[in-house]
């Protein structure tokens, strides 16, 4: 994979990757190189783009889903709180500090993943240089896809329903030939094994009653 003079090689599993990335000096600067742990100025491929497509790609490869959506854990269950910015995915994220037995996996992204014959979620790989989750996360119980309201209230979304709201809150590599197609059979999956609810909310730790 390349992208804006970065590249991405993979091995045919997509299981492990190796990155190449320019390193950004001022001009007239020496080149410099990459050694693992010691980054120098400029060059740490954890934090360009070419890693987030890489992740991107491997997750859509397995087919599993990059969600905009904020993952808390209760017990060996995980629900996600998913909406684009400003949706309250930090907040509900952030209540859920208050309730006892609820721990927080991420406030921002998660991946949502088949293993085993079920449908899991963990917080989504960050800039720890792993392409897997960083967590064993737990089976996904529910998605919520959320807004600010006057009160708390649920609706149950239908299947389509459901597929549209998660690829519109999905991080698809559409720009490979697997990335749509797996995105699009993670989608499916999802809306049809997991229950999904447009969830209108009060920024109070009742949400979770």
């Amino acid at each position: 994979i390349r992208y804006s003079g970065e590249t991405a090689g993979f091995d045919e599993a997509f299981a492990r990757a190796d990155f190449y990335v320019t390193p950004k000096q001022p001009p007239g600067a020496l080149p410099v190189g990459f050694v693992p742990g010691i980054n120098p100025p400029g060059v740490d491929p954890f934090k360009s783009p070419i890693y987030v497509i890489a992740v991107n790609s491997t997750i859509a490869k397995h087919d599993g889903l990059l969600l905009h959506s904020a993952a808390v854990r209760h017990g060996s269950k995980v629900m996600l709180f998913s909406g684009p910015s400003g949706s309250g995915k930090t907040t509900l994220a952030r209540l859920a500090r208050y309730v006892p037995d609820f721990s927080v996996l991420s406030e921002e992204r998660a991946v949502i993943y088949p293993e085993q014959g079920q449908i899991r979620a963990a917080s989504a790989p960050s800039h720890s240089g792993s392409l897997l989750p960083e967590n064993a996360g737990g089976v996904l119980e529910a998605v919520y896809f959320i807004r600010h309201e006057q009160h708390n209230k649920a609706v149950r979304l239908g299947t389509h329903e459901a597929i549209q709201s998660l690829l519109k809150n999905s991080l698809a590599p559409v720009h490979l030939p697997f990335g749509l197609r797996g995105t699009l059979r993670a989608a499916s999956r999802i809306a049809a094994g997991v229950p999904c609810f447009d969830l209108g909310f009060l920024p109070e730790a009742s949400v979770y009653d």
